[in-house]
């Protein structure tokens, strides 16, 4: 094959490694920006926003977290008064630092969460919230604003001192709310009561006095809108032609490959020795022999990824479905007691 024809393979194959070198981009720069918003927090810290402070350190810690940022975090918590955050915040601060043993500062951190969350245990107040057994279906308690897992029913929680509101709900049950003073170091019971929902009475039918009734006007049923499939087809077939267009890329690039391999054995050639070795054309031949193979897997690995895709997309688009819609009318029989109904397609 023609050194034109496998810049053109090099090109259309490149494409598809593209997406694998802007994802790295965009991890350098995340990291970048989470060096950005740990400064901003230093600085919001040293003016003495907290709230801007431990906002920033949030923001980094979600684009990557470690020991010191958690740290960090649980300061800050301690600063705007949620002991209750910055208690769990601090326990997570030790979990972390004896997993990764890399962190900078390592025995430092260690410590001084050590110390964070031996001071904040004396400083937290907590509840115990007991539910009715049975618990009544789809119950959901909320303490302080947030909701309260399941598993700590019956079990003390960790909780900021002061005036701490619990609220529930469940099916078929009268919503329930209170407020309890909690102290440093106390623990305070709380008892969720739901009382049933009053059940309204269903309507009593009257009887209609025996007078002659008009018909019923008839009533049109609107079809049920349908399910159209048409956007996800689009995208299937657009899968289908780029499987097919790397799988052509693939197939030119074997070919590229087996013309530099044939060129390579030819004994007039005179192309002896380790790749590493050869010179001029040879050496030009066995370049072109590993490029066509890399871009060959890239091109085939590809195609069957969009050709599976492809697949999927045709498998599972919806199917629109006609409605019909049906009318009855329905009326007292001339000349005779009773009714009469007739069906209208």
């Amino acid at each position: 094959m023609s050194y034109r024809a496998t810049r053109i393979v090099t090109a259309v194959l490149a494409w598809s490694l593209a997406g694998t070198a802007a994802f790295a981009q965009s991890n350098v720069a995340e990291l970048a920006s989470r060096r950005l918003l740990l400064e901003r927090a230093e600085a919001a810290r040293n003016a003495g926003d907290h709230a801007a402070a431990l906002d920033a350190a949030t923001r980094a810690g979600q684009i990557e977290m470690s020991p010191s940022v958690r740290l960090f975090i649980v300061e800050e918590l301690e600063h705007l008064g949620r002991l209750a955050e910055a208690f769990g915040a601090a326990d997570l601060c030790l979990r972390e630092v004896e997993t990764n043993t890399a962190a900078r500062n390592r025995d430092a951190v260690r410590e001084r969460c050590r110390a964070m969350q031996a001071g904040l245990r004396a400083r937290v107040g907590q509840v115990v919230v007991s539910v009715p057994s049975p618990a009544p279906a789809q119950l959901r308690v909320v303490i302080g604003g947030a909701a309260l897992n399941p598993a700590l029913f019956g079990v003390p929680m960790i909780v900021t001192p002061g005036d701490v509101e619990v609220a529930a709900t469940a099916a078929a049950r009268v919503p329930w709310r209170t407020t309890v003073r909690v102290v440093a170091g106390a623990t305070v019971p709380v008892r969720v009561e739901l009382p049933e929902a009053a059940v309204e009475a269903p309507p009593v039918a009257v009887a209609a006095p025996d007078t002659p009734s008009r018909p019923i006007p008839p009533q049109a049923t609107a079809p049920a809108p349908a399910s159209h499939g048409g956007t996800q087809r689009a995208l299937a077939w657009s899968s289908a032609g780029g499987a097919l267009l790397f799988v052509g890329g693939g197939v030119a690039a074997v070919l590229v490959e087996r013309g530099a391999t044939n060129f390579l054995l030819d004994a007039t050639n005179n192309c002896r020795g380790t790749r590493d070795a050869l010179t001029g054309t040879c050496r030009d031949h066995a370049n072109t022999e590993g490029l066509g193979q890399a871009l060959a897997i890239a091109g085939f690995v590809t195609g069957g990824v969009l050709a599976a895709t492809s697949v999927v997309l045709f498998l599972t688009a919806p199917r629109s479905r006609a409605a019909v819609a049906s009318r009855v009318l329905c009326g007292l029989a001339t000349g005779m007691t009773g009714a009469e109904c007739a069906w209208r397609f």
